[in-house]
């Protein structure tokens, strides 16, 4: 999970609301039993009040964004407001900013943003001390605090980051072939269910074009998975090498391999696939040139789910194996693309 979807969360919204609301309630018993006029913590409480109250109203502003922003000036405001309220003796007071670093680190992605908050923080802060305005306690309060908000804001970030960068990897070897590299079923599933929608919006097709090794299961048997997997891997990088840009391509399992040709006809990814084919002809085993099977589908001529698409295509592919297999392409210790 990352400060995106954290931030959205409905407990933490409550949690954060309520931390508004409790900040404002506290500030009157704190001024009176510290001795000082309650009328100079009202800019405190107004604000905590205000803030705590839309915080639980309204949505969660997305990370990033100006709302998001305010939101993060609002909950440092609060404490500030009081400390300057409470000046000379705020002694006290700093000891409501240790969350601060914190907070600035699991709102915001950006460091910059980040450092920023602090450094605002820190001035404002520091900025009474250097004018004589508080005494030598609050003095002493504020530089223990002030590198503690930096340090916090430090080790959150490092633990985010890391924690965000490991759910990504997770996330994209969920969606990788570990042999080859490509995609597999879960992301061609995820971009066909996209490209339905956009073909639905715009009105243009899109094609599936299903691929299959001939004789390669005889290539295993005869010299072992090593060579099949070497061959594998050739195929992939042809693929890789001859498609678009936009295009996807998977390997949906053992030899079988899919393109997701966005905006694009039957016709034209007939096309698209010979092509490919004569391209894979260059990756020899032997004496032989691999040779493919075919089979495409167009949305949403032939189909309009994700089942359909994927079972035509399928169903086209193993005809057209069955018609052509006169060069099975076997019998080769090597795999290689030339």
């Amino acid at each position: 999970m990352n400060r995106q979807t954290l931030a959205h969360a409905r407990e933490v919204r409550l949690l954060t609301g309520v931390v508004f609301l409790v900040g404002a309630a506290i500030v009157t018993p704190a001024f009176l039993i510290t001795h000082i006029p309650v009328w100079r913590g009202i800019p405190a409480i107004v604000v905590g009040a205000v803030a705590g109250v839309l915080t639980l109203t309204r949505p969660a502003p997305a990370i990033g964004s100006r709302t998001n922003h305010v939101l993060l000036v609002a909950a440092w405001g609060v404490p500030i407001l009081a400390y300057y309220g409470a000046l000379p003796h705020a002694a006290p007071v700093p000891s409501a900013f240790t969350f601060t670093g914190a907070l600035v680190a699991f709102r915001l992605s950006s460091r910059w943003h980040i450092a920023a908050h602090v450094t605002i923080v820190t001035v404002l802060l520091m900025l009474p001390l250097a004018l004589g305005l508080a005494d030598r306690e609050t003095l002493v309060a504020v530089f223990i605090l002030t590198p503690a908000i930096a340090s916090l804001a430090a080790i959150v970030v490092t633990v985010l980051e890391a924690s965000e960068q490991q759910g990504r990897e997770l996330v994209n070897l969920s969606r990788r072939d570990p042999l080859t590299g490509l995609g597999n079923r879960r992301l061609l599933a995820e971009r066909l269910d996209y490209e339905m929608t956009r073909s639905d919006r715009d009105g243009h097709p899109f094609a599936l074009l299903a691929l299959d090794l001939n004789g390669f299961k005889d290539i295993n048997d005869t010299l072992g998975h090593a060579a099949g997997d070497e061959l594998l891997v050739a195929v992939a990088s042809t693929l890789t090498a001859n498609v678009r840009a936009g295009d996807t391509i998977v390997r949906q399992g053992g030899d079988e391999f899919c393109v997701l040709l966005p905006a694009t006809s039957a016709v034209d990814a007939e096309r698209f696939g010979l092509a490919l084919r004569e391209a894979l002809r260059e990756i020899v085993a032997g004496d032989h040139h691999l040779t493919t099977g075919m089979g495409i589908a167009e949305f949403p001529v032939d189909g309009d789910d994700i089942d359909r698409i994927l079972s035509v295509a399928d169903d086209r592919l193993r005809a057209d194996k069955a018609g052509d297999l006169t060069d099975p392409g076997v019998t080769v210790p090597r795999a290689t693309a030339r």
